[in-house]
């Protein structure tokens, strides 16, 4: 409608500036499928988002645009045992099981050892680990 008036407008004032009001109306076109596409995007996203609850695995991964501030999480392990008496083995059939997003985001645990992002620790956590962040970035080499 908007486009429709601007024509009539400009045709009843000036002829020279109907030039102008059909440059308008291509925008305006050029806008609306723009338009279009984000909405259909947006559909999609949602329906994905959607999607990726239903998963029991599913988790997203926010692309670190959340504030760089450590949240000192209590997890607690999954396994009955004392970690001291964890073997080695048992730790990273359960780590190895642990299924995290893959971005790379490190984050330096109490145990000294740098985890690739903060899912990893907390997989740690779960399989009995006693560790809690200590700071974002890699651990500093002990000297």
């Amino acid at each position: 409608m908007f486009f429709v008036v601007s024509i009539h407008w400009s045709f009843q004032r000036h002829t020279n500036k109907l030039i102008h009001s059909s440059r308008s109306a291509v925008i305006g076109r050029t806008c609306l499928k723009m338009n279009s596409i984000y909405k259909v995007l947006l559909l999609l996203v949602t329906f994905l988002a959607i999607l990726c609850v239903q998963r029991s695995s599913c988790q997203v991964d926010w692309g670190g645009i959340w504030p760089q501030a450590i949240q000192t999480t209590t997890i607690v392990s999954t396994t009955n045992q004392d970690p001291a008496s964890i073997t080695t083995l048992a730790f990273r059939a359960c780590f190895d099981a642990c299924q995290t997003v893959q971005h790379y985001n490190p984050v330096c645990g109490s145990d000294g050892i740098t985890y690739n992002n903060q899912f990893r620790l907390q997989c740690a956590q779960r399989c009995g680990r006693r560790i809690q962040s200590v700071k974002w970035g890699t651990c500093s080499p002990l000297s």
